[in-house]
């Protein structure tokens, strides 16, 4: 199947229809890259799919993303990958560049990215440390795939909250540190962050105050 025609791979999706799309992606065990059968979607890259649903997806989750890939089709998603030469080329400039920010990876021993292409190895062997200097942990889920966070909410949750609030910690001595160089901080008015818990008047309060704001 030849992803970089366009229009091609959405006419195949379409003959299957949008449920067996989404479904046969999301519920995929398949460990490995995903290789789309040449001439016609047929199985896909899940050729082991259920009737069934595993325990963690609900028939209501999806319906609900069937129904919104109804609406846009598959074509914004395949473009992604129609368009990694020229990502590649976009980004050239920061080739070689370390991350040094905390992070904490998190990806299911049956991920098709983690077990595709090298990425395993790269990643235990010290090459992804090497890129990442931040990097504090890696964390493997046994029994879990591509979509981790909807296999293994509580696990995901966890682990989000723990590094959230280690990093808090070893920030804590630079509380009320003011930061001084020009800012301008731009949001939108129905922002769910900006209309919550009291952040409106803080932003137009306080943070003038503890920070060299231009223009809200």
């Amino acid at each position: 199947m030849s992803i970089n025609i366009k229009g091609k791979v959405e006419a195949e999706m379409a003959q299957v229809g949008a449920e067996y799309v989404v479904k046969n992606i999301i519920t995929t065990r398949k460990t490995g890259p995903p290789i789309f059968p040449k001439g016609e979607y047929g199985t896909a890259f899940n050729p082991d799919m259920k009737q069934d649903l595993p325990s963690w997806l609900t028939q209501q989750d999806l319906a609900y993303f069937v129904s919104k890939f109804k609406k846009t089709g598959f074509t914004g998603g395949l473009n992604y990958y129609r368009n990694l030469n020229k990502n590649w080329e976009l980004t050239a400039p920061w080739s070689g560049a370390k991350i040094k920010v905390s992070v904490k990876f998190i990806t299911g021993e049956l991920d098709m990215v983690y077990t595709s292409l090298g990425m395993k190895d790269y990643i235990e062997s010290g090459g992804f440390k090497e890129d990442v200097p931040g990097l504090e942990e890696v964390i493997i889920q046994p029994g879990v795939a591509h979509f981790n966070n909807q296999e293994s909410p509580l696990d995901i949750t966890n682990h989000i909250y723990d590094f959230i609030t280690k990093n808090w910690e070893l920030e804590a001595p630079y509380s009320g540190v003011k930061i001084k160089v020009p800012v301008r901080f731009i949001t939108g008015e129905l922002d769910m962050v900006y209309t919550s818990l009291g952040l409106k008047e803080y932003i137009h309060d306080a943070l003038r105050r503890m920070y060299q704001i231009w223009s809200i």
